[in-house]
């Protein structure tokens, strides 16, 4: 489906303005555009023609842009004012880590916009005496649009004030490239922290975070490289040869359901084929299902009861089992894995199928 433009998304929902209504242009605009969106390259396309245009309805769009990429880093987001307001608090996001920590966040698209430290810092004292938050556990985080003399300015401020470690500054375009870094290699939320926050003294969390990225992106070529194999097995003379036609190459693509033995199971992402198909079939060989394990890769495990064996492992989704899945995969991967899955079981690789949205 071809991408609506920002602008014509704002036409629709209206001007843009801090309101409690159910149904307001706001609440529109999150509910029914921002949060639907997953992929990152749509973010970076919304986010772009907000910075390449001036106007306040722009500046507010990229407010909410910038509280759902929080979203999608896994913090549980509270959306703020457009403006300020006597006897409401101001602050443009709260971001919650499931850890207790919290982000106040403010965005700036431009730097037409007056930038002062105290502005987050007064948020701060305000949700300490308001909600009763720890001062330990509140963070200020400036996302900026772009780089330049007033950024460094506010750097400055920061650490001639010696607020580093209550103040943070990230410009946009990192921060959307943690969020790809993030989807692109399942990066946990723990290590998302591991950024965001005030640096310590051990520089191993870094060095650990490169070093898993590059294990998996070595990973993922070999699975890759092992899926392409398979599949001209599959097209040699006397193998079996699919009537129906496949997609060679899901990656980009988004699933929306799988069908399994003519059953339609509807799906958000990728990694909820192999939990909801593994579902499947527990409960149509429970016995038996214990069988998956045998599933590998030439250097990795796919399922197992340890989960430190895996390397984004999921457990709660597979009902009554101590075996857990690997979710950190390719949409090829994953389909590839799915077939292997349903054969084990001695099913025919036909009766697998993954529906995907039209771009």
């Amino acid at each position: 489906m071809e991408q609506l433009e920002l602008r014509k998304i704002l036409n629709l929902v209206g001007e843009l303005k801090d309101s409690e209504k159910e149904n307001s242009a706001s609440s529109r605009f999150r509910e029914n555009f921002i949060e639907e969106i997953e992929g990152i390259n749509t973010i970076k396309n919304y986010v772009q023609e907000c910075l390449e245009n001036k106007g306040i309805q722009y500046a507010r769009a990229l407010q909410d842009l910038v509280n759902h990429v929080g979203t999608l880093l896994g913090f549980r987001v509270k959306y703020g004012r457009y403006s300020g307001k006597s006897n409401k608090i101001g602050y443009d996001g709260l971001w919650k880590s499931p850890t207790g920590k919290k982000f106040i966040v403010e965005t700036k698209s431009s730097n037409d916009f007056a930038i002062r430290t105290g502005q987050i810092l007064g948020y701060k004292n305000e949700l300490i005496s308001e909600k009763n938050y720890k001062k330990n556990n509140m963070l200020g985080i400036f996302v900026l649009g772009s780089k330049d003399e007033k950024s460094e300015q506010l750097k400055n401020a920061i650490i001639g004030e010696e607020r580093d470690k209550e103040l943070r500054i990230i410009h946009i375009r990192p921060l959307l490239n943690l969020l790809e870094i993030k989807q692109r290699y399942n990066v946990t939320h723990q290590s998302i922290l591991s950024i965001l926050l005030p640096s310590g003294p051990q520089i191993d969390p870094y060095v650990e975070l490169m070093s898993n990225l590059l294990t998996q992106e070595s990973q993922e070529n070999i699975d890759e490289k092992e899926f392409k194999q398979d599949s001209e097995m599959a097209e040699k003379p006397g193998a079996e040869i699919d009537k129906k036609k496949e997609i060679d190459d899901y990656t980009g693509l988004k699933p929306q359901a799988f069908l399994f033995k003519e059953k339609k199971v509807e799906v958000k992402k990728w990694k909820e084929i192999i939990i909801k198909l593994s579902e499947e079939i527990k409960n149509q060989h429970p016995e038996e299902f214990d069988k998956v394990l045998e599933i590998k890769g030439r250097k990795r495990n796919y399922f197992s009861y340890d989960k430190d064996d895996l390397h984004n492992p999921s457990k709660t989704d597979i009902n009554n089992t101590d075996i857990y899945c690997e979710t950190n995969l390719s949409a090829n991967q994953i389909v590839n894995i799915c077939k292997k899955i349903i054969q084990k079981f001695g099913y025919n690789k036909d009766s697998f199928q993954v529906e995907v949205k039209e771009k």
